[in-house]
């Protein structure tokens, strides 16, 4: 796992091969000590979800039925 520390405004981008566009994710606002609000822009065909839902999702899918 790569850390890095951004402050509000800032952003980090992942570029890969194959994509015209990184994507790129900025700290909008920081809400508190143990809360940030961040902004995600990628392509449209890439799926972009909070962990526990993508979980949940893949929980779904997994079952019979």
């Amino acid at each position: 796992m790569l850390v890095l520390t951004r402050h509000e405004s800032e952003a980090i981008v992942i570029a890969y091969p194959g994509r015209e566009r990184p994507i790129r994710i900025v700290v909008l606002k920081i809400l508190g000590p143990r809360s940030v609000k961040i902004g995600i822009e990628a392509d449209r065909d890439i799926n972009v979800a909070r962990e526990e839902v993508a979980l949940q999702e893949e929980s779904e899918e997994a079952q019979p039925g």
